[in-house]
């Protein structure tokens, strides 16, 4: 039987994984201690105004305007600004229709609805598209949210209520909920980013947003220069914006109630997915400059994620003992396990734990590729071919 690959590897090599492994293990356990710190909640009275960028978005935009517009938070002090950014589905004529459709017995929040196209702004571009409809509103706190989500009627107030007078940004949660395997995976992978992004907010330094479920206050979002430092990077809207907030002091809590859970879609198939998470891994090489600290975590989770790829391949080809193969996979299933068992009970999401062997099994395969060509920033979006995430 030949000698165990190890042997023959450089210590240096050795130690690399080795300390890659246990930093991963270290962030785990820091991620783990940050959910427990709950966030203080008011009774909002400022005034909100709701940005939601849309493109290509004709299936969906017409009910999450409705949601919207129907939410629980007093209508006078909210406002909804549809951007469109240069569809040519029909979403910027469906959106336009329901400024036309006035109910005189209701109350409701204005609504206004642009175009990039008609602006002059930038297409195709989230982020131009969402300063246009900052540059618009009148409300004190931003709130943003994706056209294609479904969006319950506490959202507004829940977020609002989390803007105590110290607090300049608010991570919303949202998650996946349909049914499938492939769903089932996604929805579990999901609910472990938030469960990190609450952890992170716990302890006083941020590392993730979703654009499906963010706000922050006007004066804070002028004060970085909005967008300005990041609108090269076509992915990154709220989790730049989110750091660029953070290095400049402000404070940034995490809002999570069951019944403001803002639902997402599944992605559509597994390259779909797979280039979604491409996307975001993309932004991975920019932290190097905004967050060391969140850079050396991504780069040591995806060398523990090549180191157990590795490992995997050479007790299969015989060139290593499996059982250690299986007792270095162990040690991080362990960690994973641990939290996903936090997450679950936080979101009220046992039902996800059914996917957990499957998923622990292909994440570091699946981190490899999508962290490898993340770094390389190519992908495609939305018709656009993307490299180097620009």
């Amino acid at each position: 039987m030949p000698a165990p690959v190890l042997i023959n590897l450089h210590p240096a090599l050795v130690g690399l994984f080795a300390a890659a492994l246990c930093i991963y293990l270290l962030a785990i356990v820091w991620f783990l201690f940050g959910t427990r710190r709950k966030f203080a909640t008011i009774t909002p009275t400022s005034s909100i105004s709701v940005v939601v960028a849309a493109r290509d978005e004709a299936a969906t935009i017409e009910p999450t305007i409705q949601a919207l517009l129907s939410q629980s938070y007093d209508p006078g002090l909210y406002e909804v600004i549809i951007v469109d950014d240069g569809s040519t589905d029909g979403t910027l004529a469906k959106a336009r229709s329901h400024l036309d459709v006035a109910d005189p017995t209701r109350v409701s929040p204005a609504l206004k609805v642009l175009s990039t196209s008609d602006a002059g702004a930038e297409s195709g571009s989230k982020k131009a598209a969402l300063t246009l409809g900052i540059a618009a509103a009148t409300g004190d706190i931003i709130l943003s949210t994706d056209a294609d989500c479904q969006i319950p009627v506490d959202w507004v107030t829940t977020m609002a209520a989390h803007f105590t007078p110290d607090v300049d940004a608010v991570v919303g949660f949202s998650h996946i909920v349909e049914a499938g395997l492939v769903a089932g995976v996604e929805a579990l992978d999901f609910l472990l980013l938030m469960t990190a992004a609450r952890g992170a907010c716990g302890n006083g330094h941020p590392v993730a947003a979703s654009g499906q479920s963010f706000g922050f206050r006007r004066r804070a979002f002028e004060e970085v220069g909005g967008y300005e430092q990041v609108r090269h990077r076509i992915s990154g809207d709220d989790v730049l914006l989110l750091q660029l907030l953070r290095r400049a002091g402000k404070r940034i809590v995490f809002a999570y109630t069951p019944q403001a859970a803002v639902v997402h879609p599944a992605a559509t198939s597994v390259g779909a997915l797979l280039r979604q998470r491409i996307r975001w891994a993309s932004n991975g090489p920019i932290q190097v400059r905004l967050d060391p600290a969140l850079f050396l975590q991504l780069t040591a989770t995806l060398l523990t994620s090549i180191g157990l790829v590795v490992a995997g391949g050479l007790a299969i080809t015989g060139r290593l003992d499996p059982l250690l193969a299986v007792g270095i996979w162990g040690i991080k299933a362990l960690a994973d396990a641990m939290m996903t068992l936090r997450g679950v009970q936080i979101f009220k999401r046992w039902d996800l734990l059914l996917f957990w062997p499957l998923w622990s099994l292909i994440h570091p395969l699946y981190l490899v590729v999508a962290g490898g060509l993340g770094c390389l920033g190519i992908f495609q979006w939305k018709g656009t071919n993307v490299r180097f995430g620009r």
